[in-house]
């Protein structure tokens, strides 16, 4: 970041799940995802690394350039940038997903709330079986500290799980940890909606089901 400006997904943390971590060098399509740093993992045979790098990817407003050079930069925020370089490593790009899950509302970060808020049309059997049967699924991507508050449920590998208080100190702790790691971490959440809110209101971020920690 200090040389180059550029931000890298570098740990992904899930419920139920071993850590995993991001090999790559900055906005480089090419990379591996290694449970605890060591054994490689695809996400396309994972529904936890799926549903998380989905949502990251699609919670974001930045979109990708590449030069005549092969370089690539970042229009927008160079942390959601990380984002979609890391759904890219599993060959999502940002065109694709806005087809596969098209946006349909959303609700802009704000200092306040610490958090953005995009609303998409679920359409496939592969993403009602991500992110449930509703039609419509609303994402947040923003502070931990505040998805934490605002959960009510967790995804597990079963599925939506209440938000225990023990797992909700779980959750904590793990981003406890990664903070003194020296990372910035971003909390990733969903909610299904039933249809597109009239109003996109701060109420569309309450209740949510955790998905995990970036």
């Amino acid at each position: 970041t200090l040389t180059r400006n550029e931000m890298m997904a570098t740990q992904i943390a899930l419920p139920d799940h071993d850590d995993v971590f991001v090999t790559g060098i900055g906005y480089r399509a090419e990379g591996d995802f290694l449970v605890n740093n060591r054994d490689r993992l695809d996400p396309n045979t994972d529904d936890s690394m799926r549903r998380i790098l989905k949502a990251m990817a699609l919670a974001t407003d930045a979109y990708l350039e590449t030069a005549e050079d092969g370089s690539v930069s970042v229009v927008g925020d160079t942390t959601e940038g990380a984002l979609l370089v890391a759904a890219q490593k599993v060959g999502w790009s940002r065109a694709f997903l806005e087809r596969d899950m098209p946006r349909v509302a959303e609700l802009p970060f704000s200092s306040d709330r610490k958090a953005m808020t995009t609303v998409h049309d679920v359409e496939s059997d592969e993403n009602h079986r991500l992110f449930g049967s509703a039609e419509y699924v609303a994402i947040t991507k923003g502070a931990p500290d505040r998805l934490l508050a605002w959960g009510a449920f967790e995804h597990i590998s079963t599925g939506p799980e209440p938000l225990t208080d023990h797992r909700r100190q779980a959750w904590s702790d793990q981003i406890d940890r990664m903070a003194r790691q020296g990372l910035r971490v971003l909390g990733i959440a969903y909610r299904p909606q039933a249809a597109v809110p009239q109003t996109m209101t701060p109420e569309v971020e309450r209740d949510l089901i955790l998905i995990g920690l970036v």
